[in-house]
């Protein structure tokens, strides 16, 4: 493999797009420079750049910091009544299978020589095809059962 010189010219063109595009592929950086795929990725290596892939979260808003801080306080207490107290609660959780073309994470990326900690809001409230739904109460597993 070569080491690439901060002076060669197709150094300065692969840093240059992806300076102003940090979501450009190495075969867009191709198609515009005519600098080959393989080579644009050695020159983003050699300068210690990454492909940073987007993470989803789910929106949480002030009033829903408001509400755990809440319900914090409130299982504090009751574990100071009750030490015992979680084994009587049910935690259960959810998660929803969608067949709408979820966001591939695979092809949004973004170069940098430091991760940028990309994040993308996603609204899990609205679209899907199918709901699971799993409980755990006492060191038993209820479910899962599945929803239309």
């Amino acid at each position: 493999r070569r080491n690439y010189d901060e002076n060669d010219l197709r150094v300065m063109v692969v840093l240059a797009m992806v300076h102003l595009n940090p979501h450009i592929s190495t075969r867009e950086i191709q198609r515009q420079s005519g600098i080959p795929m393989a080579t644009a990725w050695r020159i983003l290596r050699s300068q210690r750049y990454h492909p940073y892939h987007i993470t989803l979260t789910q929106d949480v808003t002030p009033v829903d910091m408001r509400l755990r801080l809440q319900f914090c306080q409130w299982a504090r207490q009751m574990i100071a009544n009750d030490p015992n107290f979680f084994r009587y609660v049910m935690f259960s959780d959810e998660a929803k299978f969608k067949n709408n073309g979820e966001l591939n994470r695979h092809n949004c990326h973004y170069w940098s020589d430091v991760n940028p900690h990309w994040h993308r809001q996603i609204d899990n409230q609205n679209r899907w095809s199918i709901h699971v739904w799993c409980g755990i109460v006492n060191d038993h597993l209820i479910g899962p059962y599945f929803f239309e």
